[in-house]
């Protein structure tokens, strides 16, 4: 094990979860736009962009959530045990 807890501090997660929200909602945008261009407003369009919101966002969120860890890494924001201290348990 590497020694680093990822879940150390509350909202963790928070970054990556806006980050795939907001792919997903650029995700859906484009379909909607495409979809609007090509074919008109039509009944069932909420259906398919929300369809392909929460797809996009099942989808990238994992690799979302491994670039946020790599990014925190990089930054120096990831600390082991050892270095964070008793300060941030």
């Amino acid at each position: 094990m590497c020694g680093v807890r990822f879940d150390r501090y509350e909202g963790n997660w928070l970054g990556p979860s806006v980050l795939a929200y907001g792919v997903a909602a650029g995700a859906a945008s484009t379909v909607g736009a495409i979809l609007v261009v090509r074919r008109g407003f039509f009944e069932g369009l909420a259906t398919v962009l929300v369809t392909a919101a929460v797809l996009t966002a099942l989808v990238v969120y994992r690799p979302v959530k491994a670039w946020w860890i790599w990014l925190l890494w990089r930054t120096g924001f990831v600390l082991t045990d050892e270095d964070a201290g008793p300060e941030h348990d």
